[in-house]
């Protein structure tokens, strides 16, 4: 559901620095356009001997393997509920090494028998292409059998897939069913992909700035990091508030510590800017790293242009040589434009040819999450 008028006014009040002015625009808020889709009952309680229970017992006072073993025991007799428990001790590697394919199986078992949570996570795992090959139609399907059944999270996931494009063509239209689906039942995700809609009028939505902002921040406000980034760049760039850096730079920090990367990115563009923060180009550094080691494109070649100046850390043009070739990728992956031709001229004058080779040796053996690019294995 939308935020009460209450909660909306504050947020508000925050976002555009006047509380009359809040009060009078969340009051005027027509309501959703549709009605939020019934909750779910929950199950009914079991009896403490029931063994799927026990099993779940036994996981939440630590005993893993125990865990594991009642509820593996009772999925061996066909227990669905058992099923999907022990795909998704196999998918969260609980107490293991995730094992995709495993998860797979048991999600399958649970399915065919009409558990519609283990459809919605083998449908994910099919857009994902893990444990099992890569089906975007088939993983749609799953999902959208979960999401009529008023499975909120199922719903949210659709409104990803549809908006975003992820394995196949994005389609906002569709998308924007079920991110109102979604939204309504207050899923972060969907929240913010529906202001998303609403702000850039796709979907066959109209542009609304006012709708957009009640539902990235709704999305915000459950710290969905996505949101809290989104926030930053409406403060950065005034896109429907008035400029102001500092709350910018509040709300990348707030999705940084979730580890967004764009957060991060964003957070060493301010500090290297001063604009919301002091400038401070190690500090600057230290934000980019942080990004660029999660595959930001843009964070990595800030890394790099950084060693190939010596700016907020010691000169070094391995490192610098490393990072680039490491955005290089990603830009020709996302069809961006390449403009450091003139960084790159400067590594190649300064570099021997054995340390140009070692600098694309490394670069192919770079992992996301591995910080110190002369180590990755």
């Amino acid at each position: 559901m939308r935020p009460t008028i209450a909660v909306l006014a504050g947020a508000l009040a925050i976002l555009i620095g006047s509380t009359s002015m809040a009060q009078s625009l969340a009051q005027s808020l027509p309501d959703a356009p549709i009605s939020p889709p019934p909750m779910i009952m929950p199950p009914l309680p079991r009896p403490s001997s029931d063994p799927v229970q026990m099993g779940l017992a036994a996981e939440r006072s630590g005993d893993l393997a125990g865990a594991l073993k009642l509820l593996r025991a009772e999925a061996d007799k066909g227990n669905v509920d058992a099923e999907y428990q022990v795909g998704r001790f196999y998918n969260l590697g609980i107490g293991m090494a995730p094992d995709p394919a495993a998860a797979a199986v048991w999600y399958r078992k649970a399915a065919d028998q009409g558990n519609v949570y283990a459809g919605a996570d083998l449908g994910i795992m099919y857009l994902k292409g893990q444990g099992v090959p890569l089906d975007a139609q088939q993983g749609i399907g799953l999902l959208e059998v979960a999401a009529a059944k008023n499975i909120a999270p199922a719903a949210s996931n659709l409104c990803v897939v549809y908006v975003q494009g992820i394995s196949i063509k994005a389609d906002y239209a569709k998308g924007l069913t079920w991110c109102r689906q979604g939204a309504l039942a207050g899923q972060p995700p969907a929240e913010l992909m529906l202001g998303e809609l609403y702000g850039w009028g796709l979907g066959g939505l109209p542009k609304d700035q006012r709708e957009a902002l009640v539902w990235i921040l709704a999305s915000a406000s459950q710290r969905n990091p996505g949101a809290e980034a989104f926030m930053g760049r409406l403060f950065t760039n005034g896109w429907g508030v008035p400029v102001d850096y500092t709350k910018a730079v509040g709300w990348y920090r707030a999705a940084a510590d979730q580890q967004s990367p764009d957060a991060e990115f964003a957070l060493g563009q301010a500090y290297s800017k001063g604009l919301g923060a002091p400038a401070d180009p190690a500090e600057a550094f230290k934000w980019w790293l942080k990004s660029a080691t999660r595959g930001n494109w843009a964070a990595q070649k800030a890394v790099a242009l950084a060693y190939a100046k010596g700016a907020g850390v010691a000169r070094d043009d391995l490192r610098a040589m490393v990072w680039l070739s490491l955005a290089d990728v990603r830009l020709r992956a996302a069809n961006e434009s390449n403009d450091d031709a003139a960084v790159r001229m400067q590594l190649y004058a300064r570099m021997t040819p054995d340390q140009l080779k070692e600098a694309g040796r490394l670069a192919q053996l770079w992992k996301p999450d591995c910080v110190e690019v002369l180590k990755c294995r």
